[in-house]
């Protein structure tokens, strides 16, 4: 992993090794095109240091702090305030609900530290404020963004497409980049679109040009075995949306 991002002209100098811990590792199930997941449990990324965190922080300007509620569940969390504290980067948060790795109470407050939060519909409706439970979608989401004081909040609805909602605007709904494309697997395609979330934002693009980066890569992480490709092409293209 740290040679391919070396060759992909990546920057590895904040990545910690642990020699006491395993390298993180997820056992997926398959079941047709569905599937489950079991995270196992005492992995490397349970054992961020703190200290090394914060100072990787400080070395140069943090634009943004992502993060998901999964790393949080064990010693990292401490790691995670290091940060949080040091840098005044805005917080993008992509939550992960994985049995029995999370907390209602905890999560929740995870996303009162966010800026901008990332989840599906599946996961707003175990989380949504009370008083919302009829409610419909969008305004769930529009109401759920206040509640939380949230600056937008991005809600993946699977093959139809998102919902985005930010300060100032109603929400927009996003179309899927290719609905009639071929599902090979699903796994990785969350992640997919918070990354090209993260390149929107960074690049100061439009909510449109964001939300077609984000749909594209999702869509192409879909169409391939495997959450992530050694082949860079994947990734390319998707510089001149967000520009």
């Amino acid at each position: 992993m740290v040679a391919r991002m070396r060759d992909w002209g990546m920057d590895t100098s904040g990545i910690q090794h642990d020699p006491q811990h395993p390298t993180g590792r997820v056992e997926i199930t398959m079941d047709g095109k569905s599937h489950t997941f079991d995270i196992l449990a005492d992995q490397a990324y349970d054992h961020i240091e703190p200290a090394a965190a914060r100072s990787a922080a400080k070395m140069r300007q943090c634009g943004v702090l992502c993060h998901g509620s999964l790393a949080l569940r064990g010693a990292s969390r401490k790691a995670f305030t290091e940060v949080y504290n040091t840098t005044d980067a805005p917080v993008f948060l992509d939550i992960n609900l994985r049995e029995p790795w999370w907390s209602k109470d905890a999560v929740l407050d995870m996303i009162q530290r966010a800026n901008i939060l990332k989840l599906n519909d599946a996961e707003l409706e175990i989380l949504r404020p009370q008083g919302l439970a009829s409610t419909p979608l969008a305004e769930a989401v529009l109401a759920a963004r206040i509640d939380w004081g949230l600056d937008a909040l991005w809600l993946t609805l699977g093959k139809q497409g998102a919902l985005y909602c930010a300060e100032g605007m109603e929400p927009l709904r996003v179309e899927p980049d290719d609905a009639q494309a071929p599902v090979v697997d699903t796994v990785g395609a969350g992640d997919a679109f918070s990354a090209g979330i993260l390149g929107g934002f960074l690049k100061g693009s439009t909510p449109e040009e964001t939300a077609e980066c984000a749909t594209r890569l999702a869509t192409r992480v879909c169409g391939q075995q495997g959450a992530t490709s050694q082949n860079p092409d994947v990734y390319k293209g998707l510089e001149a949306i967000t520009k």
